[in-house]
């Protein structure tokens, strides 16, 4: 996650004077070392992201994410809770829905990979509901960059 952009989010959201200083410069000159048994890396530079079991690292990730909202549009519906994204949709034609949910999926992978996100493949999922026992279509192939 780009640290600018979370600068940029904060001021857009109307915070103003010193708290945004010191939340920049809690983001900013962070660095990690790795212990391996009772050895220790060299200290490296965060160069982006935010900083991990820090508490305000999670009001920072739901400020930065909180417009994937905006992604979603009508007939699909969204729900954002605590860091987790669903969207779904009601429809009776399956084509139609994979090709609404593929544009979606589309629109949230750019707003992704414009804000310097990625999802996880581990957690990332599809899953149909039917309503009829009737033979259909098998389930359409969707398509979302996501790291491995």
């Amino acid at each position: 996650m780009w640290r600018h952009y979370i600068c940029q989010k904060l001021h857009f959201i109307g915070l103003r004077g010193n708290l945004p200083k010191l939340l920049q410069s809690f983001l900013y000159d962070r660095s990690i070392t790795v212990r391996n048994e009772d050895q220790f890396s060299s200290y490296q530079l965060i160069q982006n992201g935010l900083p991990q079991r820090e508490v305000c690292s999670v009001p920072f990730l739901l400020v930065l994410i909180d417009d994937i909202r905006t992604c979603v549009s009508f007939p699909l519906t969204q729900r954002l809770f605590a860091g987790d994204f669903n969207i779904s949709l009601l429809s009776s034609n399956l084509h139609r829905a994979a090709r609404a949910l593929q544009q979606t999926l589309n629109t949230i992978s750019s707003w992704a990979t414009d804000r310097g996100f990625c999802f996880s493949s581990g957690k990332t999922g599809l899953v149909i509901f039917r309503t009829h026992r009737r033979s259909m279509d098998p389930s359409p192939n969707y398509i979302v960059e996501i790291s491995p």
